[in-house]
């Protein structure tokens, strides 16, 4: 467990680094007005912001999400049939370093949908700016 928890730390420490660095750059595309001529400046931005961060970034949580889903769904029966067994007394057996991994995993959830939300937006977008 200990080696999953550093890589799926190690991951999302590298996903929040990005995701940090990027968002504001990818807000600032979605947020792009939209020009009535000469939208080629835009239009550049946009695409670039949806290839070269929104979409590396999407692909890099969900993946990393994907890979550690097993263990977390894992973790989270064996953690209910424990309750179910022991109910109360299960607090005595709490493991701080599996719901730390949990916790690691909820987070890339998280990023991963609001990176899916922000790639539909910032598409919608490149296609409105890239009309004619």
């Amino acid at each position: 467990m200990s080696d999953e928890i550093a890589v799926a730390s190690l991951l999302m420490a590298i996903i929040a680094i990005l995701y940090g660095a990027w968002y504001p750059e990818i807000v600032k595309a979605v947020n792009l007005d939209i020009p009535k001529h000469d939208k080629a400046i835009n239009f550049g931005i946009a695409k670039n912001t949806l290839r070269g961060k929104c979409l590396p970034l999407l692909l890099l949580s969900v993946l990393t999400a994907a890979i550690f889903t097993p263990s977390l769904i894992s973790i989270i029966s064996h953690s209910l049939s424990i309750v179910r067994d022991y109910g109360i007394d299960s607090l005595f057996k709490y493991n701080a370093v599996k719901t730390a991994f949990c916790v690691v995993i909820a987070s890339c959830f998280l990023i991963s949908l609001q990176m899916i939300y922000l790639t539909i937006s910032l598409f919608k977008k490149y296609k409105k700016l890239n009309r004619n």
